[in-house]
């Protein structure tokens, strides 16, 4: 027992059986915070809100007694004092007199109505809010006095009426301003707290939306990207083949091509021979023989052209070949007339005309194939948008834990309350999708 009677405080007050057990901590819902963070403060600045809103009466009176003294001062119609009246003249103060009136007279009415129109959270701001209106006023009173200071000077005995009034206005405010900082500490904290749960609604609103924009994108989202890749695949796929066909294509043009040129070359100074003696005003052969896929060939041109072959073999024949040159050059032509000339340039234009068509099947796979690339791309985009998104949620879920942790030990130190903060289970939840 002797032990016992040693044990700390700390000791005693977890024994079994001998003290109740410490209550839990209330649940506060997200919804309710604002409303027990404000009406816990509210609760500790009471008193100190009620000695405000005592001098705060005062001051109404004082500031009313101030604006009848503005009444009486404009009802005196004795002159100035002339001895303090300075450089300026008797009737230029007492003209200046009613300006004054009036300046004072407006300040006393925008003083009533800024606190007429004080909007503040709780009644501790209300007092701080008046305070810097009252601050204000005086601030606009000696303003004025320095403005009218010939008016002050020269009415010195009917300006002592405001004295009193202004003096009590001033005493009021500072212990207004010293009974507000009775409870500027608390304010500070309370502040503070209302920042964190300020963060903390944010950041639950901000989880919620996420997490319906990850739950209703996310199947769907993942289902198009890959419908969009298999079809620029397909595309890619597709084009490669075009230009594989265009390109082989080219490459049969080119060969037929140089056969027909390999042909007709060795021609070329005969041709221009017969032009000269036996084509006069007709067709001329050299037109064929050098440009063999410009000219428009039908089978008729084509027979004239062969027509023109022959003549020219009987001419060199009927000559007789007086060289090698000559024999050479009727080889070539027999090697012209039966190389089948005619279905060469056929197949030559028949493949241009097909290439045109494969050019333009390319260009529509192209754009086609860029469409839905720029498709994939923004549906990659929206799938990283996915992805960062899940991982601000998982940011955020943690963001929230840490503000609740930090108010509810807030609130337990300034307020000595303990308090668990309740949130939605679908703000709560941090699982990815």
């Amino acid at each position: 027992m002797r032990g016992n009677a040693c044990a700390s405080p700390q000791a005693i007050d977890y024994m079994p059986g001998f003290f109740s057990s410490p209550k839990p901590p209330q649940d506060i819902s997200q919804e309710q915070l604002d409303n027990y963070i404000k009406s816990s403060f509210e609760d500790t600045v009471s008193q100190v809100v009620k000695k405000c809103e005592a001098y705060i009466s005062d001051l109404a009176k004082t500031v009313d007694e101030f604006y009848n003294t503005i009444d009486k001062f404009s009802s005196m119609d004795e002159g100035p004092d002339e001895e303090l009246a300075g450089v300026n003249s008797a009737s230029f103060i007492r003209a200046q007199k009613s300006n004054y009136q009036k300046a004072l007279a407006n300040a006393v009415i925008s003083l009533r109505l800024e606190l007429e129109g004080v909007s503040a959270n709780t009644g501790y701001e209300r007092m701080r809010e008046s305070h810097s209106i009252y601050t204000s006023f005086i601030s606009k009173v000696l303003s004025t006095n320095a403005n009218f200071k010939n008016v002050v000077f020269g009415y010195h005995s009917e300006i002592s009426l405001f004295k009193k009034p202004f003096s009590n206005i001033e005493k009021r405010t500072k212990d207004l301003e010293y009974a507000i900082g009775k409870g500027d500490a608390h304010f500070r904290a309370y502040a503070q707290i209302y920042h964190v749960a300020r963060n903390l609604h944010a950041h639950i609103e901000e989880l919620n939306s996420i997490d319906w924009s990850v739950k209703h994108a996310g199947a769907s989202q993942a289902g198009e990207q890959a419908r969009l890749s298999d079809e620029v695949k397909l595309h890619e796929q597709k084009l490669a083949g075009l230009k594989s066909e265009l390109s082989s294509i080219e490459s049969d043009i080119r060969s037929r091509k140089s056969e027909v040129e390999i042909l007709l070359r060795p021609l070329e100074r005969s041709a221009r021979k017969f032009d000269h003696t036996v084509s006069k005003g007709r067709e001329k052969m050299l037109a064929y023989i050098t440009m063999p896929f410009d000219v428009q060939f039908s089978a008729d041109s084509y027979a004239n052209f062969a027509d023109m072959l022959a003549h020219l073999r009987k001419a060199l024949e009927k000559e007789g070949m007086r060289s090698a040159e000559d024999a050479s050059v009727i080889r070539h032509l027999d090697e012209a007339i039966n190389a089948g000339i005619d279905d060469k340039i056929a197949e030559v234009k028949s493949k241009a005309a097909t290439l045109e068509e494969l050019r333009l099947k390319i260009r529509d796979a192209e754009r086609i194939l860029e469409e839905y690339k720029s498709a994939a791309k923004k549906a990659d985009a929206e799938a990283q948008k996915h992805i960062d998104l899940s991982k601000r949620k998982e940011q955020l879920a943690m963001e929230i834990e840490t503000e609740k942790s930090e108010i509810e030990r807030m609130i337990k130190e300034e307020y000595g309350k303990a308090i668990r903060i309740t949130v939605a289970a679908q703000a709560e939840s941090a699982d990815m999708i």
